[in-house]
């Protein structure tokens, strides 16, 4: 059972959320009833299709990765096939997905699902039953089988998540903190990655080092304990910069709306944890 607490103190900051995540839908033209119109990249980019829920959408995730990857030298493509509130068995038989996936040969897919699925992959639904029955594995093998079909070049990441902020503790005889969960996720789809042959984008690590320590409330997580704040978008693109080109994001001078300091924290934090642990990653230079 969820606690009446947890709603009320999470209501304004789930209201403003959701208004700035259908304003992007919208502006964006992804709820084109005709269908995807997915643009023709140039020759010379670096395609990249991303494929999640509004965790990508929160202050435009892929906007922030394109700045920074052109801040780092590349020239990238890239197109949001994000719809709040799905998760990746969703897009797995989503016949629309299936035409964005097959409109180019992308260089990269990244791939974003829930967060409790991650961590508790057969009891999600039974810990919350209105959250519904979402097996990750399965839609991530269905999907990679797709991209791969399309393209066998195609590298497909999934971003490995973070866990909500307060872990599981605000349901009702769940005792799990936030450092619990997120060993779980990591600890669960590292052995995913491996069998099925993805990347994996370790934005979870990354948040998990910069909470190791003394934080503000909400410091990348948003008012509402789940979705990604401005920081947390910025630092969790920063990790799939490094991890789709294999290298630190150090010294790219894109800062986006954060202070210089800040900025360089998180690039430096994304990248050591991307670049010192290739092999685990399963990223090939």
């Amino acid at each position: 059972m969820l606690s009446k607490q947890h709603w009320s103190r999470n209501w304004a900051g789930f209201v403003v959320f959701w208004v700035g995540v259908l304003s992007l839908v919208a502006a964006c033209g992804w709820l084109d009833p005709s269908g995807p119109d997915v643009p023709d990249p140039d020759p010379n980019e670096v395609t990249v299709l991303f494929i999640g829920s509004s965790y990508f959408g929160s202050s435009n995730m892929p906007g922030i990765f394109q700045s920074l990857a052109s801040a780092a030298g590349h020239q990238t493509f890239v197109y949001p096939q994000v719809i709040p509130g799905y998760y990746l068995d969703y897009f797995a038989d989503d016949p629309e997905t299936e035409a964005v996936i097959e409109s180019h040969a992308w260089d990269f897919v990244i791939l974003q699902g829930g967060i409790q699925n991650a961590a508790y992959p057969e009891t999600h639904h039974l810990i919350t039953p209105s959250s519904g029955y979402h097996p990750l594995f399965p839609a991530l093998h269905k999907l990679e089988a797709k991209i791969t079909a399309n393209h066998p070049d195609t590298k497909t990441v999934y971003m490995m998540p973070w866990a909500f902020e307060d872990g599981m503790t605000w349901v009702e005889g769940q005792t799990d903190t936030y450092v619990d969960m997120q060993i779980l996720i990591r600890e669960n789809t590292k052995p995913y990655a491996d069998e099925i042959g993805l990347v994996l984008a370790p934005v979870g690590m990354a948040w998990y080092e910069v909470l190791e320590n003394p934080t503000p409330e909400h410091y990348l997580h948003s008012s509402d304990w789940n979705h990604p704040n401005y920081r947390g978008s910025f630092l969790s693109a920063a990790v799939i910069v490094a991890t789709v080109f294999a290298q630190s994001v150090e010294n790219v001078a894109f800062q986006g709306s954060l202070p210089s300091a800040e900025a360089a924290e998180f690039r430096e934090i994304a990248s050591r944890t991307v670049l010192d642990s290739l092999e685990v990653w399963n990223i090939q230079p």
